[in-house]
């Protein structure tokens, strides 16, 4: 079972939902369809941008299938930082991403296209995640 951290230097196990979902977000490269299987379909996605909208899930797994289209080596290195809390299957985290641009055009729902580079791409996140 995986761990998760609450505090610097404390590691406790997770819960079934968040289990499922961090197997899903650790396999590098990520893989969609585990992604897919273990997000909510109530998902509200937001991405960080002027007049970008809250979007559901067929614009999050348009979006992923863009990105790993687009970055074939993306992982995204969750932490866990709070785990089923209330028992409701919520799971709070942080990810550090990272891929090289060497497969598809990315852009589209963003966007013109921008053909492959080869440069390797880091950001940092935060997710909210309700676990089925």
């Amino acid at each position: 079972m995986a761990e998760a951290d609450s505090k610097p230097g404390h590691r406790r196990r997770l819960s079934i939902e968040g289990e499922l979902y961090i197997k899903a977000l650790s396999r590098n490269p990520a893989d969609l369809d585990s992604l897919l299987a273990a997000t909510d379909p109530d998902i509200k996605f937001h991405l960080v941008g002027p007049d970008l909208p809250v979007m559901g899930y067929k614009e999050f797994q348009m979006f992923m299938g863009s990105l790993f289209a687009a970055f074939p080596d993306w992982n995204f290195n969750p932490v866990v930082v709070e785990d089923n809390v209330k028992g409701d299957g919520v799971v709070k985290g942080r990810t550090t991403c990272k891929g090289a641009h060497t497969g598809a055009p990315l852009g589209g729902m963003y966007g013109p296209d921008v053909a492959p580079t080869g440069v390797e791409m880091t950001c940092k996140g935060e997710f909210t995640a309700n676990s089925r």
